[in-house]
């Protein structure tokens, strides 16, 4: 009775070996993935303090750009402007050479 309890014992101390080698190697490939995973943390926030700089930089170009456009369509309003004018003062001119020719 005694060599069955020594054997169950055995069995018991070879079982919790065999599951503690098994967590060992779950334990160190967990580590591993922690060990990327903070490698490329890294790299992501080095290259993060870059990003605020970046939309700064955007946010200046889209100013200037509206700037700009605000610019051209002033200018477009009043080069239609003048045109209407010259139209007006054409069709004028047009009108009198027509009355002078009757």
């Amino acid at each position: 009775a005694s060599g069955d309890y020594v054997n169950s014992l055995e069995s018991r101390l070879a079982q919790a070996d065999k599951e503690n080698r098994e967590l060992n190697k779950e334990l160190k490939l967990i580590q591993a993935i922690q060990r990327r995973q903070e490698k490329a943390l890294g790299k992501y926030e080095g290259s993060n303090s870059d990003i605020p700089k970046a939309l700064r930089r955007k946010d200046e170009d889209i100013r200037m750009l509206r700037e700009q456009l605000r610019t051209v369509k002033e200018q477009m309003r009043d080069l239609e402007d003048s045109q209407a004018r010259k139209d007006k003062h054409l069709q004028t001119i047009r009108d009198k050479s027509r009355h002078l020719e009757q």
